[in-house]
């Protein structure tokens, strides 16, 4: 018996389970940081076992995600804001995902296994180390709808120059897009918990209504998205003047993540149309 319960109490690598063995298809979708793989880059704590750990960690306190899609394309979001996007290949045979990006070319091992049930990978450098990362999202019917797809993060591209109004309309226009997705996602996969952790900026979602946070409150992460500070205020206050002169006059129907979307939609589809103030 306590041989049984051990064996139970193992992690399982996938390939050794029926037979099972990872596919481009079985990477598709959304991955987050959980752990790391030989990290040791806190050398000025080798006195503090324990505090070494915790300064090595600090990327999984940050946290990541990685998001592979069916078109060969792939996104990586840090919650510091760090944004990457590119193209990906899987190759079966030596088990390695080839990335491409801002023309950088990288290649990085894959390991996979099943944690409590979870499928888990670890995307393995050249030096050994490594990042792991558990299933945190399977994949929509439509992935050009999912909120990590490339075409609904253009809002976090830094510009290389001071943008007008109608180019901050639209910067504003995919962030909310981008939102939007995170509630029709949810729905799709009838999740009843909903995470922005990686989407943090200056709309509210609260039950059944749209709002704006403090402006001293918003994450440097969301500003550091414009060309500036001047641009990233305007931005703000353009959606703050939009809440106070525009009104949803909508029913809901008591459930907050489709009654938000909804509204969500409809902010959306105003700053497209370029029905936002001028600031």
């Amino acid at each position: 018996l306590l041989f049984l319960l051990s064996i139970q109490n193992c992690t399982i690598p996938i390939g050794n389970s029926n037979d099972q063995s990872l596919t481009e298809n079985s990477l598709v979708g959304t991955w987050r940081l959980f752990d790391l793989l030989n990290n040791d880059s806190a050398q000025n704590y080798k006195d503090d076992g324990l505090l070494k750990d915790a300064k090595n960690k600090e990327i999984i306190k940050e946290g990541m995600v990685i998001s592979f899609f069916k078109d060969g394309t792939y996104t990586e979001i840090r919650g510091s804001g760090m944004y990457k996007s590119g193209k990906w290949k899987y190759d079966l045979i030596k088990k390695e995902i080839h990335f491409s990006d801002s023309n950088k070319y990288r290649i990085v091992f894959v390991e996979e296994e099943i944690i409590n049930n979870q499928p888990t990978i670890t995307l393995i450098n050249s030096n050994k180390s490594g990042l792991k990362f558990i299933q945190f999202n399977t994949p929509l019917n439509d992935y050009k709808e999912d909120p990590f797809y490339y075409k609904n993060n253009f809002w976090r591209i830094k510009p290389m120059a001071q943008e007008t109004t109608e180019q901050l309309h639209q910067r504003l226009a995919n962030y909310f897009k981008h939102l939007a997705y995170i509630l029709k996602s949810a729905i799709e996969r009838k999740q009843t918990i909903v995470s922005f952790a990686f989407s943090l900026g200056i709309v509210q979602i609260y039950n059944g209504g749209i709002g704006i946070y403090p402006i001293n409150i918003i994450p440097k992460s969301w500003i550091k998205t414009f060309y500036n500070e001047a641009d990233a205020i305007s931005a703000y206050n353009m959606f703050k003047k939009y809440l106070i002169t525009s009104s949803y006059r909508g029913a809901g129907i008591g459930d907050w993540i489709q009654d938000d979307y909804n509204i969500l939609l409809s902010i959306y589809g105003d700053a497209t149309e370029g029905k936002f103030p001028v600031i």
